[in-house]
């Protein structure tokens, strides 16, 4: 069994909602709902992503009154890129799927949602999450001369770490010869 966790549940549907919390209190996590975006937001801006009260997961639905499932994944990421959010939709489709995971959704589940698939789901995405915090991969991280870390995740941050990387190795294999 993997650890346990403080796991948010955002999702309009009541009956929905109250099945996956069951799910996740039956793999020994620790379950917070909230029935839209706002409310879920909120509840992650009290409770934070560290320490014991931190949540450290969130099964979110992609269509929530309000503010939409995508805008609050965007508002999640920005709080911490390392978290982890599984998307839960009834409207699935390859465009959905595919911004949820550019935003930062560690999978995409279709309802109906199976015990089994969200078992396998989340003992999955806590896995790869454990190992990415492991190897020191979830954000890239530079340090200046001045002892100042850089730090970014984005395309445009990776692509700036490989040209820097890169300047930095003819710049030694200049100074060498």
């Amino acid at each position: 069994m993997t650890a346990s966790l403080n796991v948010l549940v955002v999702d309009d549907e009541i009956e929905l909602r109250e099945s996956v919390s069951e799910v996740l209190k039956s793999l020994g996590h620790r379950v917070l709902e909230a029935q839209d975006g706002e409310e879920g937001l909120n509840l992650l801006k009290r409770h934070g992503t560290e320490g014991a009260q931190g949540i450290r997961m969130v099964l979110l639905d992609m269509r929530l009154p309000g503010i939409d499932g995508l805008e609050v994944l965007r508002r999640i990421m920005q709080m911490d890129p390392t978290g982890m959010v599984l998307m839960i939709t009834a409207h699935g489709n390859i465009r959905d799927a595919v911004e949820a995971m550019r935003e930062g959704a560690a999978n995409y589940l279709e309802k109906p949602v199976q015990e089994a698939d969200i078992a396998a789901l989340v003992n999955r995405a806590i896995e790869a999450n454990a190992l990415v915090l492991q190897m020191g991969l979830s954000s890239p991280r530079m340090t200046l001369d001045d002892g100042r870390e850089f730090i970014g995740r984005s395309q445009q941050m990776r692509q700036l770490f490989e040209m820097i990387q890169r300047l930095g190795h003819r710049a030694l294999a200049g100074a060498v010869l």
